[in-house]
C-alpha cells in the first residue's frame, strides 16, 4: 500500500495531501462505495494504491486508483480501478450531479459513482469513464464475444470462425485520455474444427482524429520494404472502428526490455539492437504527421519550474540554472536532419523475442529531429540506471553501447553536443516532470538526482561516451571488458 505521497500544498487544492493518502482513501472507499450498511459488512475494501497522478498547480487532479475488495461470504477477493476529479472549493457539486446524468456501468462491486464533498472529490468506477464512451464495450467480455470480435474477424479473415471464448486484461489506462486493453481470443474454423488462439489489443482515445491518425501512420510502416524485410519489427495494425473508437492491433511476441537485467550482457546486447530499431524507424518515410518542434521543447522547459514550485528553494534554482543554460545553448545546436520520430521512447516501448528487438506503441509519430528519439532513450537509461543503483561507469558503457548500435545505422553523425543539449531537456521535460506527475514516495530525492545529473552535462562538467563506432558489438572478442562480462 502506498502512503502519503510528497505533493505540494495548492492554495487551489488544499485536500490534495488527504486524497492522495491511500491510508486514508482506504477508509473512504469503504465508508462510501458500497450502496447499503449490510453491503459494506459483505464487502471489504483490503487494499488501497494510487497509480496515477496528474496535477498542474492551481488545476483540478486527475488521480486514479486500484482497490482490493475481498468478498467474505466467499473469500473471493478482486481489484478495481476508480478515477477521480479533485476540484476547488464549491467545484464537485456540480459535476457530480451532471455526471448522474449521463449512464452508468455498475462496476463489479460497489457504485458507479461516488461524491465526496469534504474533498470536492467525484469518482467513477471503471469502466465508466467521462471522457471515453467505448469503454464499457471494450471491457465487456460477453459484448466483445457477441458482437465487437465476430464483426473483427470477418475483416480480418473472412466468414467460416467461431469464438469459442474471450478474456480480457487492462493493460493501460489513463483517465479521460486512452486506455488499452489485451484482449485474448480461442476461436475455431468451421469448416476444418481447428481450434486456435489470437491475442489483440485494443485502444480507445478521448478523439476520435488520435485512433484514425495512429492506425493510418502504422499501417503506412507495415508496408514498408523495412518491415517486410524484418528490418524493422512493430505491431501489425488489424482495424480502426470509428463507430466505437477503437484501433485493434495484434500483438507482438516476446517481453519488453525493462523487464531485462540492466547488469547482464544480454541486455547490453538488446541496447545495441534497440538503438538500431529507433535507427531504422527514422530512415522510413510517412506521410502528414505532427511536427515535433525544437521551440515546443524550449517553451516547456521555460515553464518546468510550475511543477517544482513546492521543492526546495535550492532545487528550484538548481532547475532555473539548468534551464537556463540551455537555452543560451540553442544557437549553437547545429542543423539536424529530420527524420520520423517515435515520439515517446522508453524501455516499455521495445518488444524483445528473442535475438530480436521490435517497437511498440507507435501512436504519437511524428517528424522533426532525430535527437528528440535518442535523447529520450538515452535519458531514460540514465534514470533507470541511477533508480537500479547501477555504478556510473556501467551507466556510461551502456548509453555509450546504445548510442553506437543507433550511429552504425544512419548517414548523420551524433556528435556529444548536440546529444547532451537533449538528453538534459528531455531529463527534465519527460523524466523529472514524470515523477512529479506519478508523485510516489520519494519522489524529491529521484529529482534532485536527476537534477544534478542533468546540471553536471549542461554545464560540461559531465559527457556523454561516444566512442569510436563498433562493426559488430555481438561478435566482437574485445568487448566483454566493455560490456561488464566475466
Amino acid at each position: 500500500m502506498i502512503g502519503i505521497r510528497e505533493i505540494p500544498y495548492d492554495e487551489t487544492l488544499p485536500q490534495l495531501p488527504k486524497v492522495l493518502d491511500a491510508s486514508l482513501m482506504l477508509e473512504k472507499f469503504q465508508n462510501t462505495l458500497f450502496e447499503t450498511e449490510q453491503s459494506g459488512q459483505r464487502f471489504r475494501v483490503t487494499d488501497c494504491e494510487v497509480v496515477y497522478v496528474k496535477y498542474k498547480p492551481r488545476k483540478p487532479c486527475t488521480v486514479c486508483y486500484q482497490i482490493v475488495i475481498r468478498d467474505t461470504s466467499t473469500n473471493q477477493v478482486h481489484a478495481q480501478l476508480h478515477s477521480a476529479r479533485i476540484f476547488e472549493s464549491g467545484g464537485s457539486i456540480l459535476r457530480y450531479t451532471n455526471a448522474q446524468k449521463r449512464p452508468l456501468i455498475p462496476p463489479c462491486s460497489g457504485k458507479a459513482l461516488i461524491h465526496i464533498p469534504e474533498f470536492e472529490m467525484v469518482i467513477w468506477s471503471f469502466p465508466n469513464d467521462r471522457k471515453l464512451g467505448a469503454l464499457p464495450q471494450l471491457t465487456d467480455s460477453v459484448l466483445l464475444q457477441e458482437k465487437l470480435l465476430p464483426e473483427l474477424l470477418v475483416r480480418l479473415f473472412g466468414q467460416g470462425w467461431t469464438i469459442d471464448g474471450a478474456t480480457t486484461d487492462v493493460m493501460n489506462y489513463v483517465p479521460r485520455y486512452s486506455c488499452t486493453v489485451k484482449v485474448m481470443i480461442q476461436m475455431r474454423s468451421r469448416q476444418l474444427a481447428e481450434k486456435t488462439f489470437l491475442t489483440l489489443y485494443g485502444k480507445t482515445y478521448v478523439d476520435q482524429k488520435s485512433g484514425e491518425n495512429a492506425y493510418a501512420v502504422m499501417q503506412e510502416l507495415w508496408k514498408t520494404d523495412a518491415r517486410k524485410s524484418g528490418e524493422f519489427r512493430m505491431a501489425q495494425p488489424a482495424w480502426y472502428d470509428p463507430t466505437r473508437n477503437i484501433f485493434w492491433q495484434f500483438a507482438v511476441p516476446g517481453t519488453t526490455l525493462l523487464q531485462y537485467d540492466m547488469k547482464s550482457p544480454q541486455f547490453a546486447k538488446l541496447l545495441d539492437k534497440a538503438g538500431g530499431t529507433i535507427a531504422t524507424l527514422h530512415t522510413l518515410p510517412v506521410t502528414e504527421t505532427a511536427h515535433i518542434r525544437l521551440e515546443d521543447r524550449v517553451s516547456r522547459l521555460q515553464h518546468s519550474n510550475l511543477a517544482l514550485s513546492h521543492l526546495k528553494p535550492h532545487v528550484i534554482q538548481l532547475l532555473q540554472n539548468i534551464v537556463t543554460l540551455l537555452i543560451d545553448q540553442v544557437e549553437g545546436l547545429e542543423d539536424q536532419p529530420e527524420t520520423t520520430l517515435h515520439g515517446d521512447l522508453h524501455f516499455k516501448n521495445f518488444i524483445v523475442d528473442g535475438a530480436s528487438v521490435a517497437m511498440i506503441d507507435l501512436d504519437e509519430i511524428g517528424r522533426g529531429s532525430p535527437f528528440h528519439d535518442v535523447g529520450s532513450c538515452v535519458s531514460f537509461l540514465f534514470h533507470q540506471g541511477l533508480e537500479a543503483g547501477l555504478a556510473g561507469s556501467r551507466i556510461e558503457e551502456l548509453v555509450q553501447v546504445f548510442v553506437q548500435g543507433y550511429q552504425r545505422h544512419v548517414a548523420w553523425d551524433v556528435t556529444e553536443p548536440v546529444l547532451r543539449w537533449y538528453v538534459v531537456a528531455a531529463l527534465i521535460d519527460e523524466r523529472v516532470n514524470r515523477c512529479l506527475k506519478k508523485a510516489k514516495p520519494g519522489t524529491v530525492e529521484q529529482v534532485e538526482r536527476l537534477l544534478a545529473l542533468a546540471y553536471r552535462l549542461v554545464s560540461g562538467t559531465q559527457k556523454i561516451p561516444l566512442g569510436d563506432s563498433l562493426s559488430c558489438i555481438d561478435e566482437s572478442p574485445s568487448t566483454h571488458h566493455f560490456l561488464g562480462t566475466k
